[in-house]
């Protein structure tokens, strides 16, 4: 019989057996499972001993009241803000045209220049229209002294043909004259005006007093009628457009003031223009806002946001906004109902800083609403009821 080098028996503790170690593992396990068997029967105790659960209880004890707070619902007003953003434009804004052909002969201004309203611009040549403006007013000159020669001709005849008959005719003649010179005072009249008008629409006058925005022509350019040679915007004055959607328009009522801020700088602005037909795309009405002299830091070109405050006219019950909670299915509220939670499925219709306006079949002014402590409260849990300062 051959010798097992390989395993050496050792004496199992307690009996004085060998076991090999190979068995080793299989035998602590077996140790181990009586050893949580035996525990768990000394921590349950014997059966009808007062080790188990008080069967005379009937179950579980029951849930500790959650500690929370609340607040009295009380009528009070709400004012609903709404902000849009809004786009700073120019007052006033023209591109300016030449009102004739011609070359440019004057242009003295470029972009960023301050113009005074009145102040001639842009001049286009006009030594053609000037000469013949020059010609139209002689030939006026001379018609019309002429005209006057016969009104005084005419006059003497009408005395002399107080004696003779003759004289009638040529007071008849003498009339004729005066008729057809006054005519042609007029013609003459109406051609000086045209072509001084010519003349006039050779200078490019600035409408108002502003800034130059783009410059579009140099002296020596040759321009059309009708060629634009500025952009012009005023530099001072500055109004806002907005877009709102058209329910807005109803529940803004007589509220004509809005809010205008800007990172950390605020003013105020008049809703001077309601645009009432909607944009086709966005269904938006138009507002146009003039800014009060408190909102000189607005910069046209740029954005503002317009804040729209009035008060709320629909039909609700206004609640502080930390007694709302946000679930899944809608939002509720937790009223207090002999001193446990009660979970009311709520409809918000306006949010305005801290309170807001909700509509509730089954809420009132005097109820007690939770509004700490209220985010995973269970219906019928009990509550230990705590106001809130």
């Amino acid at each position: 019989m051959k010798a097992d080098l390989g395993r050496t028996p050792r004496v199992r503790p307690g009996d004085g057996r060998l076991v090999s170690r190979a068995a080793e593992p299989a035998l602590r396990l077996r140790a181990a499972l009586m050893a949580l068997l035996v525990v768990g029967g000394l921590a349950s105790g014997p059966v009808g001993c007062g080790g188990g659960e008080d069967e005379s209880a009937g179950g579980p004890p029951p849930p500790r009241p959650a500690r929370v707070e609340v607040v009295t619902l009380e009528p009070a007003p709400l004012t609903v803000t709404r902000r849009y953003l809004g786009e700073v434009r120019p007052a006033d804004r023209a591109t300016l045209s030449a009102g004739a052909s011609g070359e440019v002969i004057m242009l003295e201004v470029r972009e960023g220049a301050r113009v005074d309203a009145g102040q001639v611009l842009v001049e286009i040549d006009s030594t053609m229209a000037r000469a013949q403006l020059r010609e139209s007013r002689a030939v006026l000159t001379r018609l019309r002294v002429e005209r006057d020669q016969a009104d005084r001709d005419a006059e003497r005849a009408r005395r002399l043909a107080e004696r003779s008959v003759t004289a009638a005719a040529e007071v008849e003649r003498l009339e004729a004259v005066m008729a057809s010179l006054g005519a042609q005072v007029q013609s003459a009249s109406a051609s000086v005006r045209a072509l001084q008008s010519q003349v006039d629409d050779r200078q490019v006058v600035a409408p108002f007093s502003g800034q130059v925005l783009t410059r579009h022509v140099d002296v020596g350019d040759w321009v059309q009628a009708g060629t634009p040679v500025l952009a012009l915007a005023s530099a001072d004055q500055t109004e806002v457009l907005v877009r709102v959607p058209d329910v807005l328009l109803d529940e803004l009522g007589d509220v004509n003031e809005v809010q205008l801020r800007l990172g950390g700088r605020e003013g105020t602005a008049r809703i001077v223009g309601v645009v009432g037909v909607l944009d086709a795309a966005t269904r938006t009405a138009l507002l146009r806002l003039a800014p009060d002299a408190d909102a000189d830091w607005l910069r046209a070109g740029g954005t503002v946001d317009v804040v729209f405050s009035y008060p709320a006219r629909e039909d609700g019950i206004v609640v502080p906004t930390d007694a709302i909670v946000y679930g899944v299915a809608a939002p509720r509220i937790i009223r207090v109902q002999d001193g446990a939670a009660e979970s009311l499925n709520v409809q918000v219709v306006h949010t305005a800083d801290d309170r807001a306006l909700i509509r509730s079949g089954e809420l009132s002014y005097g109820d007690r609403v939770v509004v700490r402590g209220n985010e995973r409260l269970r219906p019928g849990q009990p509550l230990e009821v705590v106001d809130h300062e």
